[in-house]
């Protein structure tokens, strides 16, 4: 197998991403600007094997129902979350959704892990139950695009490699998980390659296009060496 080595990887990879919903600046408290309506995640073992899935609306405290802007970016209404749970009853169900094998919060940027932070901290939601460790796994990725740069769209990644959910909705918290679980899944099991969809990237980012053998060969090495640098952070980090 080409993937990670099982020694210092976590038994489960809890892929979390969160959908969230301005605070207007009169009902902000604590300078709480956000609050999670939608948490999904997606569970994997240590090989990258799929376990499961979480997926549960929030109900806003502060928050006067959906933004006009959210709403029309992943379609949750005003209406959708307002028979759901408030978020303490979410954060204890994720957390009997996790279990109590050592497990990692894996997210696509800080904001999420920022987010979840600062809001269980204003509302006085406990998270002793939740895993300590987080990994961004979003600076992980120019590298082996062989991208100049700190950070890249999560979308450009999925058409790079080809990891979009193909029956999901961008902007739904689970079908984000869900292809960010593909992502560091073929990443741990050693199976990520770029797909058609790269060539589609590269125009859209004004890369030049690869040419002729050479250049080639040295783009698979620079691939496999980021590869390796991915893989030693996700065993260690």
């Amino acid at each position: 197998m080409n993937g990670i080595p099982n020694g210092n990887w976590r038994a489960r990879n809890i892929v979390i991403d969160l959908e969230f919903t301005p605070v207007s600046t009169e009902h902000r408290v604590d300078g709480l600007k956000n609050e999670i309506i939608e948490i999904g995640a997606v569970k994997l073992d240590a090989q990258g094997e799929y376990c499961g899935e979480f997926s549960h609306l929030v109900a806003p405290q502060y928050a006067n129902g959906v933004n006009w802007f959210v709403k029309d970016l992943t379609s949750i209404t005003s209406y959708d979350v307002y028979n759901a749970d408030e978020l303490s009853v979410v954060v204890f169900q994720l957390a009997e959704w996790i279990g109590n094998l050592p497990a990692r919060m894996i997210t696509w940027s800080r904001t999420d892990k920022r987010q979840l932070t600062k809001e269980c901290l204003v509302k006085r939601i406990p998270t002793n139950r939740l895993p300590k460790d987080w990994l961004d796994i979003q600076p992980l990725f120019p590298p082996l695009m062989g991208l100049d740069r700190e950070a890249v769209s999560f979308g450009d990644a999925a058409d790079w490699f080809g990891c979009h959910d193909p029956n999901g909705h961008d902007h739904h918290a689970l079908s984000d998980a869900k292809a960010t679980a593909s992502l560091l899944s073929k990443l741990i099991n050693g199976t990520l390659v770029e797909q058609p969809g790269a060539a589609d990237v590269r125009r859209r980012l004004g890369m030049e296009p690869i040419a002729g053998k050479r250049a080639e060969t040295a783009n698979q090495l620079r691939f496999l060496s980021a590869k390796l640098r991915a893989q030693e952070v996700l065993r260690l980090g």
